[in-house]
């Protein structure tokens, strides 16, 4: 078993999914009710063993993702679909060269434009031509 650190409850992850995806999670409230069987206040599993066997026990923090991180990792190409289908509408499934370049400098601003361009022609992505494929395009962010 492995694990980050931190100890959460599934209301606290719940939270985080909300902040990371940008989605209104006030309707979920916290579970308040007293368990009828006793539960620990801290629930993570050790990992000890696990740090001893691959040779990370001075350091495993340096091998662990704290949720927040990781949850945004893993919706990242969704939450890209998603902003894409919202923006430029549901049926379009390309994206031009131009609208590629903005949307790169509005994830990135210290971009500039030529670094961008640069990296589009050597991609050998298809970015060189007029329009890009919505899956090219996510590969091609996510990359």
């Amino acid at each position: 078993h492995w694990q980050a650190n931190e100890c959460l409850t599934k209301y606290d992850m719940v939270s985080v999914i909300g902040k990371v995806s940008g989605q209104d999670v006030s309707g979920v409230a916290p579970d308040t009710v007293i368990p009828s069987a006793p539960r620990p206040e801290d629930s993570r599993l050790d990992c000890s063993r696990l740090e001893h066997e691959l040779g990370i026990s001075a350091t495993p923090e340096l091998f662990r993702t704290p949720f927040a991180d990781a949850i945004a990792r893993t919706l990242a190409p969704f939450l890209v679909q998603s902003s894409f289908k919202r923006v430029m509408g549901k049926d379009r499934k390309t994206i031009s060269k131009e609208e590629l370049i903005n949307v790169m400098q509005a994830l990135c601003p210290s971009l500039l434009r030529a670094d961008i361009e640069r990296v589009c022609s050597q991609s050998g992505s298809g970015v060189v031509q007029d329009n890009l494929d919505f899956d090219e395009f996510v590969h091609f962010v996510f990359q």
